[in-house]
């Protein structure tokens, strides 16, 4: 073939039969792990995945009690809720995860089509949405996450997270993100941070 070295074209195919099979390799072990999940991963989780449920879970995860009016509305969501994707904040060693749920916000695509305050309060946009918070770039994710998304920035302890239905794609933060998330969710809470983080990650 005209204009091709074929000394840098084996090299190229080396190299591309070389991560074809570390990738396949990585993926076995995933799989073997029974599910297990590291921080700065994208994950799913079938069931109690609601953004108000999450809400109400973080007020109570900071000692504050319910009012029976919110107690009754958090039970009737739950029976309500479908599944969600979620990013891994911490990973815990009793098998616990910290994580926090995006969220399209029926479709937004941008904080102006937020309709409510709390959730334009807690929302962080994430790769090709328009930057949100103002001034704030979007959370970027390997491989590119498809369609305009958030964050919600609620931090919630959850059990249970599956692999998402993609093949054997593993949907991560690009490096350096998921300090700078962690940052940003912190930001929108106000109690100390080590009852967020904790050391005991395994």
């Amino acid at each position: 073939m005209l204009g091709v070295d074929p000394y840098w074209e084996r090299i190229h195919l080396a190299y591309q039969y070389e991560v074809d099979r570390r990738t396949k390799s990585k993926y076995r072990h995933v799989i073997a792990s029974n599910m297990v999940f590291e921080p700065g991963e994208i994950a799913y989780i079938s069931d109690d995945a609601t953004l108000i449920g999450a809400f109400y879970d973080f007020l109570e995860w900071q000692g504050m009690t319910l009012s029976g009016i919110e107690m009754a509305a958090k039970k009737r969501i739950k029976r309500r809720s479908r599944g969600r994707f979620c990013l891994v904040l911490e990973r815990l060693n009793h098998g616990g995860y910290i994580i926090c749920y995006l969220a399209s916000f029926h479709q937004a695509y941008d904080w102006r089509n937020i309709q409510s305050s709390l959730a334009r309060l807690f929302a962080i946009a994430i790769d090709d949405t328009p930057e949100f918070p103002p001034g704030t770039p979007s959370i970027k994710v390997v491989p590119k996450w498809k369609g305009c998304g958030f964050l919600y920035g609620i931090p919630v302890y959850r059990q249970n997270l599956v692999r998402p239905v993609a093949g054997n794609v593993r949907f991560i933060l690009r490096m350096g993100e998921l300090e700078r998330v962690r940052n940003l969710v912190l930001e929108r809470v106000t109690v100390s941070p080590v009852q967020y983080f904790s050391s005991e990650v395994g």
